[in-house]
């Protein structure tokens, strides 16, 4: 079990998730699925004379044609909630911030873990919590040090868990997790109950699908393979031009990010740039042969 997970099922709390807005089905294979953080609210955010920091930890699992369930851990809010003071008592944080994905959804199951803590400000851990914080961005939450990281992080009485819970999403829409009994919606940024604003702690997201990856270009792999491919092209070498082709076909065939259909037009689109620039430039070696970078391989231009 997940430090995580061990912390969410400790308290005796009553602390209820509800979906309050039902979104588009996910049909599996045809949507990148993504979580992104509405609001976060603390109860409170000063005790005496400390301040107090808001970080959310999440952990979801999806179905993954690479390992067949995948992992990705991640720790939240260094920033957008740090230093609340006294003054702001009801302080609430309505942001976009990406908390997964996105990430292909093939079909199955969406578990979650999450949990919305409390940590003193004058808390010395506050330089790791960035640094794990940019980790989990760089390396999509995944791997062993991300996960040792957070169960480092969330150890101790020195982090107080506000709100949490764990089990499995019934599908994309907006999600509240909050305490008490009664219906809730969100409206002006906010949570309210029977009109008024939710004064408990409470976490409010939104589990999406969406056709595009807008952001594909950027994963590493993918970024280094075509980096062969321009050196190549370049050169004017075309046996190692059709090499490194070979080379990228099959790392961008074979990357678990991408929907099976957008690999297959980044390919498509490979071959026709590689063709295009060889036809029109220079065959001797030349570094002024202009080979476009792998954005140009947009899989959504028709």
């Amino acid at each position: 079990m997940s430090r995580l997970r061990a912390l969410l099922t400790s308290p005796a709390h009553s602390w209820t998730l509800r979906r309050l807005i039902k979104g588009e089905e996910l049909p599996a294979g045809e949507r990148y699925l993504s979580v992104h953080l509405n609001a976060a609210h603390l109860e409170f955010s000063r005790r005496g004379t400390k301040k107090f920091h808001g970080l959310v930890g999440t952990a979801f699992e999806l179905d993954s044609l690479a390992d067949g369930r995948s992992r990705i851990t991640g720790v939240h809010g260094a920033e957008w909630l740090a230093g609340i003071d006294g003054a702001h008592l009801d302080r609430l944080v309505a942001t976009d911030v990406r908390l997964y994905g996105p990430r292909p959804y093939i079909g199955g199951d969406i578990s979650y873990e999450l949990g919305l803590f409390a940590r003193p400000e004058a808390d010395l851990a506050a330089p790791f919590v960035t640094f794990l914080t940019k980790v989990a961005e760089a390396t999509g939450g995944l791997g062993p040090l991300v996960e040792s990281g957070v169960e480092l992080l969330f150890d101790g009485d020195r982090t107080a868990l506000q709100i949490g819970g764990f089990g499995t999403l019934s599908g994309a829409g907006t999600y509240a997790l909050l305490a008490g009994e009664g219906i809730a919606d969100f409206r002006d940024g906010g949570l309210h109950r029977a009109g008024q604003p939710v004064t408990e702690s409470y976490l409010v997201f939104t589990v999406s699908g969406s056709c595009e990856r807008t952001d594909w270009a950027s994963i590493p792999e993918l970024q280094a393979s075509w980096a062969d491919c321009q050196r190549a092209i370049r050169d004017g070498n075309h046996r190692r031009v059709d090499e490194e082709l070979m080379v990228f076909r099959r790392t961008v065939l074979t990357c678990h990010e991408l929907l099976v259909r957008d690999a297959e037009r980044i390919v498509e689109s490979a071959k026709r740039l590689a063709t295009a620039v060889l036809s029109a430039g220079p065959t001797a070696r030349g570094a002024d042969l202009d080979v476009p970078g792998l954005d140009a391989l947009d899989p959504y231009t028709r």
